[in-house]
């Protein structure tokens, strides 16, 4: 089972379209066989248990796990899967990047979103705090609860003209379940989600995320933390931009971020 899903998710990327604009990305729908990706999503459990980390404030309202050991079954065989070295091998292929997945998973795992779930427009940390590397491709898997697009949480993709700010909103994909987005992380790439995430409904939008790293290159980016930039309603707010300052300094971001239950 284990080998015939990692030649699927292989096939799957191989046969997928590279879009370049605004950024290099794939968007695969029907990822992996529906019953595994009911299975994935079943696991997640529920948005109030203890074990999530909490970041709740003007620019980030989310819960995440990274702990290997706090996985399920299906959710560990995931991660194994998309970091193993025939995935990692299709991934380079693709983007034309020799990469390797970070299995700390530092950043990635599991996000969950509830009603007013939000990540402003961000530039992913650059170097890898722990060992060092250039951060280079994110792979975010959807498996989010019966989406409907006016429930928003949508993952946008704005203009990498500038890493001071983002440009125009130049891409949207609805967080479908069962779909990959796929994207080069290091060509200034803006993203986030480009709508609040507001259903109606008792839902919630979920994703695994991991990361794919690479030798640093001599003109990449040096920072090492998230940075953040204001939605438009925001750009005068000087608590919002204080807060931003704040979430990408080493010594005050735990200030302003992260507690835990």
């Amino acid at each position: 089972m284990t080998n015939h899903l990692k030649s699927h998710i292989v096939e799957k990327i191989q046969n997928a379209e590279l879009i370049s604009a605004p950024i290099d990305h794939i968007v695969v729908d029907d990822f992996l066989p529906e019953e595994f990706a009911h299975d994935l999503s079943h696991e997640f459990g529920d948005y109030d248990d203890d074990h999530w980390y909490k970041y709740s404030n003007t620019i980030e309202e989310k819960r995440t796990c990274n702990q290997w050991n706090l996985f399920k079954t299906k959710t560990y065989t995931y991660f194994q899967l998309i970091c193993s070295e025939l995935v990692n091998k299709a991934i380079s292929k693709k983007f034309n990047i020799e990469i390797e997945a970070d299995y700390g998973l530092h950043g990635g795992g599991q996000h969950i979103h509830s009603k007013m779930g939000n990540l402003n427009p961000h530039l992913d940390y650059s170097i890898h705090p722990k060992i060092g590397a250039e951060r280079r491709l994110n792979a975010i898997y959807y498996l989010t609860d019966e989406h409907e697009d006016e429930d928003g949480g949508h993952f946008g993709l704005w203009g990498n003209s500038s890493a001071a700010e983002p440009g125009d909103l130049e891409k949207e994909y609805a967080p479908l379940f069962n779909r990959l987005v796929l994207f080069n992380t290091s060509q200034k790439s803006w993203h986030g989600l480009s709508r609040v995430y507001a259903p109606k409904a008792n839902r919630y939008r979920k994703s695994l995320a991991t990361y794919y790293v690479s030798t640093p290159r001599e003109d990449s980016l040096t920072h090492t933390r998230a940075f953040f930039a204001p939605r438009a309603a925001q750009l005068h707010d000087e608590a919002v931009l204080q807060q931003i300052q704040a979430r990408v300094s080493e010594k005050d971001h735990e200030k302003v971020y992260v507690a835990k239950k």
